[in-house]
């Protein structure tokens, strides 16, 4: 039914931005630069937390350090269903049809996700790395906890002229079937917690 649905009133627009920046480490962060050329334009800094106790895990450790006088690769992706995906799960809300709009909008929260895998594993093909290798990391998770980076990334993937999305005050994406990562291609890349001090 709700393939027939989708078919009658297309609500899903599945729509990407990613793309590849020369970056170097720097501390507990790093620098990305905008023009790919490592000289035109104010790089753009992400800083990341770093573990407390061994093994001392940072994003940033993945990366050239500046001191080697090279650059490092990092890929940035965005994915969204469209504003009008909201519009009609609101839509449904409004009518009263809570069950159908409950299932659409998982239908669109899994969406998202499948769209972000889709892109993730383009990245890893065009890289030419293998399918355990190069780990996605969104913001809001504590390697990467700083959801105010998401305006970089807006910059960076110019997402508001191609994907017309915007962020809120507590930098949230809207629409908000929308989500956004880091690509780090380190094979020794892994996902981590912050833990506490003490």
């Amino acid at each position: 039914m709700m393939q027939k649905m989708i078919g009658e009133n297309p609500w899903l627009n599945p729509q990407a931005s990613y793309g590849y920046w020369q970056c170097i480490s720097q501390g507990d962060g790093i620098q990305v630069f905008p023009n790919n050329d490592g000289q035109t334009d104010e790089p753009i800094h992400f800083i990341f937390p770093r573990q407390f106790s061994s093994p001392f895990l940072c994003l940033s450790d993945y990366f050239i350090p500046a001191a080697q006088d090279t650059k490092d690769v990092v890929a940035f992706q965005l994915v969204t269903m469209g504003k009008k995906a909201v519009s009609h799960i609101h839509g449904l809300q409004g009518s009263g049809d809570i069950v159908e709009a409950y299932f659409a909008h998982g239908l669109a929260v899994q969406l998202t996700e499948a769209a972000a895998l889709f892109m993730h594993n383009r990245i890893r093909n065009e890289l030419g790395i293998g399918n355990k290798q190069g780990k996605r990391y969104s913001w809001g998770f504590p390697p990467i906890p700083d959801l105010s980076q998401h305006e970089e990334l807006v910059q960076l993937l110019q997402a508001q002229e191609y994907l017309h999305i915007e962020l809120t005050s507590a930098y949230q994406f809207v629409p908000e079937y929308s989500t956004g990562a880091m690509i780090v291609h380190h094979p020794g890349a892994a996902y981590f917690k912050i833990n506490s001090k003490g």
